[in-house]
């Protein structure tokens, strides 16, 4: 019976130390986490924290700064793409985010009223752009409008210039071939002189004389 406490108690002492030494290096996961976390060095900070969480699914402490690292580093992403909305709604998840690095709580919070000015600049930006191309647009479309109308202007006249020429030396034409070729005014119409009728014989016989008509 002695032998059976003793066990016991031995049984119980080394399951003591082995959750001791969970707890501990599980705490050693979150300090060193937390550390990496707050330095920046967002992907070492998750591989330690999940180091942790695996020791401890229950510590939500370790889970939130968990969080923080991924987000940061998607604010990072958006931010270098220029997409500040996207940049502003992780930073807004970090700042009420329970638990974790208060920290970089502070920073998140700073970060997003620099993002937000940045966000209205270039939102300001995109739209005189939008306006300038539309006056540009229509600056182009009245150019055009009127370059096709003096064009075509241009072309109404040279048709009235040629068609005047042309009328002009038709009309020259004319005159010359007039002046080649005159015509009597109205002449008198003579009547050629028609030759007398000469005298006819009339045959009779012999002894009678004839007169010559």
């Amino acid at each position: 019976m002695k032998q059976k406490i003793v066990l016991i108690i031995t049984l119980f002492s080394i399951l003591l130390t082995g959750c001791s030494s969970s707890n501990k290096e599980e705490n050693t996961f979150v300090a060193e986490g937390k550390a990496a976390l707050e330095k920046h060095e967002y992907k070492e900070a998750m591989s330690l924290l999940s180091s942790a969480l695996e020791a401890d699914t229950s510590d939500e402490e370790a889970r939130s700064m968990y969080v923080q690292a991924m987000r940061m580093m998607d604010v990072l992403e958006y931010e270098d793409q220029g997409n500040y909305d996207k940049a502003i709604k992780e930073l807004e998840i970090i700042v009420d985010l329970k638990g974790g690095s208060s920290a970089i709580k502070s920073e998140a919070s700073a970060k997003k009223k620099e993002l937000d000015k940045l966000n209205e600049e270039q939102k300001k930006a995109e739209k005189e752009r939008k306006e300038n191309a539309k006056v540009s647009a229509a600056n182009g479309k009245y150019k055009a409008e009127k370059e096709a109308y003096e064009a075509n202007q241009k072309i109404e006249a040279e048709k009235a210039e040629k068609e005047l020429a042309d009328k002009e030396k038709e009309e020259q034409e004319k005159a010359e071939q007039n002046a080649n070729n005159p015509t009597n005014n109205n002449p008198e119409n003579t009547t050629p002189n028609t030759p007398a009728t000469p005298p006819t014989a009339t045959i009779v016989p012999n002894g009678q004389s004839g007169n010559i008509q």
